[in-house]
């Protein structure tokens, strides 16, 4: 049985150790991760939950209303989504951008990236990689309730049990 000194110790080395224990969660879970962002993109989302803009109908790409909104049309017919509105972007159309988003966790973040072709163009118009990549609020519960604190809880009981 361990002392009450060996207890503190090993309190004072779990708290320590939590920033480090949250990154390799998150870097084992990466994967995981990834698909939520990849979710929140297909519904029309960014980082912070906002719609994308700018809309179908307020992209200059777009000659007039009616393709835009044909335009709109056609992308709910191939990715539907009951909870994004037809005129806001989803940015998928057969999946490659979305496919070749991935992410790693360096020190306490996580940096994302997008190696398909159109990625440059698509984070300059959609408000940089800082805006479309990341975590909406919701998903950041859902990770930190579902993922990270049941591991992390299990890390910090083995290192007081030992």
């Amino acid at each position: 049985m361990a002392t009450a000194a060996e207890m503190l110790t090993r309190a004072i080395e779990a708290r320590d150790n939590i920033l480090q224990d949250v990154g390799d969660i998150v870097q084992q879970n990466i994967d995981t991760v990834v698909d939520f962002v990849r979710k929140q993109l297909y519904s029309g989302k960014d980082r912070f939950g906002n719609s994308l803009s700018p809309k179908y109908s307020e992209d200059p790409y777009f000659k007039t209303l009616k393709a835009a909104q044909d335009y709109a049309a056609w992308k709910q017919l191939i990715s539907p989504d009951p909870e994004r509105s037809e005129d806001t972007p989803n940015l998928f159309i057969r999946g490659d951008y979305h496919q070749s988003i991935d992410a790693q966790v360096v020190g306490t973040e996580i940096q994302y990236r997008a190696t398909d072709h159109n990625a440059a163009d698509i984070e300059a118009k959609f408000g940089g990689a800082d805006t479309l990549y990341g975590l909406d609020p919701d998903n950041m519960i859902e990770v930190r309730q579902n993922i990270v604190m049941p591991l992390l809880r299990q890390r910090i009981n083995l290192r007081l049990t030992l």
